[in-house]
């Protein structure tokens, strides 16, 4: 018996850029972070939602669309001075966001032959994230209202552990204090 196995998948790129000057009329399209620093979010949305059956097309496509993303920011670095963010302070909870979007009416004309959702975030970097505790907490109670699994991997050259790790800011008490998770 030939066994096969068929997914659904989406691939997506993000980046945020860090903006150190920008012109009054373009404040719409700037952000804060948690620390109050401007910054663009960038995405480009590779493969959404198709069967994955073969990856090896995929691969030139991602290959194609990144350099057009490169090519993007780039064109950013001369009109808003934007510098790319670490992947520390990037946008690790952003890109689970973006993909449980793939997962919201995943009840609806479902196929019976694929079980389970899962999204995989493979960023660079050494695994230490600092994260908003809004976005956090937010993030935390999609993944877990939708049964869906997040993984995440690190794929920088010195790695501090296997497994990401995550700093949140600390929660502020009735008296303005806070305390470190």
């Amino acid at each position: 018996a030939v066994v096969s196995t068929q997914s659904t998948g989406a691939i997506n790129f993000l980046a945020w850029c860090f903006v150190n000057k920008y012109p009054e009329y373009k404040e719409e399209v700037i952000q804060f972070d948690c620390d109050g620093r401007p910054y663009l979010d960038i995405y480009d949305i590779v493969c959404d939602g198709g069967n994955i059956t073969d990856v090896k097309p995929i691969i030139g496509v991602m290959k194609r669309r990144f350099n057009k993303l490169s090519l993007i920011i780039d064109e950013l670095e001369k009109d808003y001075k934007v510098e790319v963010s670490p992947s520390s302070k990037g946008n690790f909870l952003e890109c689970i966001n973006l993909a449980l979007d793939h997962y919201t009416s995943h009840f609806q004309d479902r196929v019976h032959y694929r079980t389970g959702q899962q999204i995989v975030v493979v960023t660079a970097g050494s695994g230490m994230f600092h994260l908003d505790r809004e976005l956090t907490n937010f993030t935390k109670h999609r993944v877990l209202d939708m049964g869906v699994g997040a993984d995440g991997g690190v794929s920088g050259e010195q790695a501090s552990s296997c497994s990401a790790s995550f700093c949140v800011p600390a929660a502020a008490d009735k008296k303005g204090r806070g305390e470190d998770i």
